[in-house]
């Protein structure tokens, strides 16, 4: 691969040099988090939002109580993490309503992580790199619990820098979910539909899209305001599966940056509060 440069002349350190970042993952993310560039992004984000949706637009001071609302969150997510042992405990997407303020009690709204292995997602994560991979869910998880985008605002938001009908599959993840949700042995046409289906409403919603798209800038170690370039996403195509061992649909994310969509993804992932 050629030696790519970063832009920024202060670390003279090529691409290949900054990816697979060992720096953990939700310091990084908290890093970026109380960045002022990057907190106003995400301040101005939310703001257009209710806007947009004519929530709370003509509420007193709402951009004040966005920022005083964000700033008690990322204090909420530095201090500790909520596990679970198994699915059956919770770990919903409580975390990813439409509305910042929609819940006082943050303990019933965040999400939780799983601390033991789950053998449905077996070939989604190495398993000699179990550590990087929660390390890794963390952030996700608690990224979440900042960055709400569960509205259709969000979705198509993001969703601008995606071809959304792209969605590889193989069979054998078709087998799985369907012996996992329809407790078969076999599979069929309408079984494909319904795990692309269902791939496509998790995986094509802001907040979804918002926390792949910080753990690509974690990847390389961004921790403020450090533009993601059309370079960092070539390499990270190719390397940031094998490199993290963590698959969370990154494959299937990946795919569906086109290159008819690839300018406005980098537009996004550096505007965004990411």
């Amino acid at each position: 691969m050629e030696n790519i440069v970063f832009e920024n002349k202060a670390t003279q350190k090529t691409i290949e040099q900054q990816a697979n970042s060992q720096e953990n993952p939700t310091l990084l993310l908290i890093s970026r988090l109380k960045n002022p560039e990057i907190f106003e992004q995400l301040v101005f984000l939310y703001v257009d939002y209710y806007k947009q949706e004519n929530l709370k637009a003509k509420s007193e001071k709402l951009k004040e109580r966005i920022q005083k609302e964000l700033n008690k969150r990322i204090e909420v997510i530095e201090k500790d993490t909520p596990i679970m042992n198994n699915q059956e405990d919770g770990g919903s997407h409580c975390g990813s309503g439409d509305d910042l303020f929609w819940h006082d009690d943050y303990e019933d709204c965040r999400e939780k992580i799983q601390i033991n292995k789950d053998e449905y997602y077996n070939d989604r994560i190495n398993p000699n790199k179990w550590e990087q991979t929660q390390s890794i869910t963390e952030s996700h998880e608690k990224g979440h619990f900042i960055r709400t985008f569960g509205n259709r605002y969000f979705r198509k938001y993001f969703c601008s820098g995606f071809d959304t009908n792209v969605f590889p599959y193989t069979t054998e993840r078709v087998l799985k979910y369907s012996k996992k949700h329809f407790k078969v042995d076999s599979i069929n046409e309408d079984h494909k539909k319904n795990y692309i289906g269902d791939g496509k409403r998790y995986l094509f919603t802001g907040y979804e899209i918002a926390e792949r798209m910080s753990q690509l800038k974690s990847y390389f170690g961004m921790k403020g305001n450090e533009k993601f370039t059309l370079k960092h996403l070539a390499y990270a195509r190719e390397h940031y599966i094998p490199d993290t061992g963590f698959d969370n649909n990154m494959s299937e994310f990946f795919s569906a940056i086109t290159k008819e969509t690839e300018s406005r993804f980098i537009e996004l992932i550096n505007s965004s509060g990411i």
